[in-house]
Protein backbone atom coordinates (compact mmCIF):
# COMPACT_ATOMS: atom_id res chain seq x y z
CA UNK A 1 0.00 0.00 0.00
CA UNK A 2 1.04 3.43 -1.04
CA UNK A 3 1.54 5.82 1.67
CA UNK A 4 -0.73 8.79 2.43
CA UNK A 5 0.48 11.67 2.53
CA UNK A 6 -1.37 14.88 4.21
CA UNK A 7 -1.74 17.84 2.10
CA UNK A 8 -3.75 20.68 3.46
CA UNK A 9 -6.63 21.09 6.18
CA UNK A 10 -9.52 19.21 4.18
CA UNK A 11 -7.74 16.19 4.36
CA UNK A 12 -6.81 15.97 0.76
CA UNK A 13 -4.28 13.09 0.87
CA UNK A 14 -1.96 12.15 -2.36
CA UNK A 15 -2.10 8.25 -2.92
CA UNK A 16 -0.35 6.93 -6.21
CA UNK A 17 0.24 10.33 -7.21
CA UNK A 18 -3.66 10.94 -7.42
CA UNK A 19 -5.47 13.55 -4.93
CA UNK A 20 -8.39 11.54 -2.96
CA UNK A 21 -9.79 12.83 0.34
CA UNK A 22 -12.11 10.42 2.71
CA UNK A 23 -15.94 10.31 3.05
CA UNK A 24 -15.29 10.81 6.62
CA UNK A 25 -13.37 14.07 5.79
CA UNK A 26 -16.30 15.23 3.81
CA UNK A 27 -19.30 14.29 6.26
CA UNK A 28 -16.31 16.61 9.22
CA UNK A 29 -15.68 19.47 6.90
CA UNK A 30 -19.19 20.01 5.92
CA UNK A 31 -21.23 18.88 9.42
CA UNK A 32 -22.78 16.06 8.02
CA UNK A 33 -23.29 13.00 8.91
CA UNK A 34 -21.00 10.54 7.41
CA UNK A 35 -23.88 7.83 6.56
CA UNK A 36 -25.33 10.18 4.94
CA UNK A 37 -22.30 11.63 2.60
CA UNK A 38 -21.95 7.60 1.91
CA UNK A 39 -25.77 7.73 0.77
CA UNK A 40 -25.56 10.30 -1.82
CA UNK A 41 -22.08 9.05 -2.93
CA UNK A 42 -23.87 5.75 -3.53
CA UNK A 43 -26.98 7.84 -5.49
CA UNK A 44 -24.78 9.93 -7.68
CA UNK A 45 -26.26 9.59 -11.14
CA UNK A 46 -22.98 8.57 -13.11
CA UNK A 47 -21.82 5.16 -14.66
CA UNK A 48 -20.92 1.96 -13.00
CA UNK A 49 -17.45 2.73 -14.82
CA UNK A 50 -16.94 6.63 -13.41
CA UNK A 51 -17.88 5.00 -10.09
CA UNK A 52 -15.31 2.20 -9.81
CA UNK A 53 -12.58 4.73 -10.98
CA UNK A 54 -13.51 7.76 -9.16
CA UNK A 55 -14.69 6.24 -5.27
CA UNK A 56 -12.78 3.34 -3.72
CA UNK A 57 -14.49 1.48 -1.05
CA UNK A 58 -11.70 1.04 1.92
CA UNK A 59 -12.14 -0.04 5.62
CA UNK A 60 -10.33 2.64 7.94
CA UNK A 61 -9.80 -0.27 10.66
CA UNK A 62 -7.81 -2.40 8.73
CA UNK A 63 -5.96 0.76 7.11
CA UNK A 64 -4.95 1.57 11.06
CA UNK A 65 -3.94 -1.79 11.84
CA UNK A 66 -1.77 -2.06 8.98
CA UNK A 67 -0.04 1.29 8.99
CA UNK A 68 -1.23 3.16 12.60
CA UNK A 69 -2.76 5.79 10.84
CA UNK A 70 -6.16 7.06 10.01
Amino acid sequence: MSNLIPVDDFGVTEKRRIPVVSSRKIAEKFDKRHDNVLRDIESLDCSKEFSALNFEESNTTAQIKKTGVL
